[in-house]
């Protein structure tokens, strides 16, 4: 079921369907109640690509970690899909395996879907890769104490006090 077929159905303008389906301020008057009537009837979803293209916005994060099998990750992508969901956005996870190919290839692909901003946790980010979505003006978060640029910004962790805390509490 596409947009047009949701329309008909409805006997609106697509017009009034999408206005509808975004929840725009035009859309909150007059015919839209039958296009949303006739879009939760159809379970009619939104294509999410042609949105992209329309607003320049993805509604898409990427992080991209080091080793999805190294149990500090699972926390720290759940934390940060939760955040992300939250605002409204979708999380795109990249491996990179420890490999600089791989790690290449995890910010080519969030170039490619036009992510809204990156987190990389990783401690093998390649300045040079990490440009290519900098100079793209993508909003990028560092795991490393490398310099940052313009549209980027480091996490830095105090592993000494981490250590302290762990050892403390396990060990009193």
């Amino acid at each position: 079921m596409n947009i047009k077929e949701v329309a008909k159905r409805a006997k609106v303008s697509t017009a009034t369907v999408s206005r509808t389906i975004n929840d725009s301020a035009e859309g909150k008057t007059g015919n839209c109640g039958a296009g949303a009537q006739s879009d939760r009837r159809t379970e009619f979803y939104p294509n999410t690509h042609a949105r992209t293209l329309v607003s320049g916005r993805s509604r898409m994060l990427g992080l991209i970690i080091s080793d999805i099998t190294n149990p500090f990750f699972p926390e720290l992508v759940k934390s940060f899909e939760d955040q992300a969901v939250q605002g409204g956005q979708e999380v795109i996870i990249g491996n990179t395996d420890y490999n600089p190919k791989r790690m290449a290839g995890c910010i080519r692909r969030m170039v490619e879907r036009k992510v809204d901003g990156v987190a990389i946790m990783t401690s093998e980010a390649d300045p040079v890769l990490v440009t290519e979505l900098t100079r793209r003006n993508i909003p990028t978060v560092l795991w490393t104490l490398a310099p940052t640029a313009l549209h980027s910004a480091n996490i830095r962790i105090d592993y000494a006090r981490g250590f302290t805390k762990l050892w403390i509490t396990f060990f009193p």
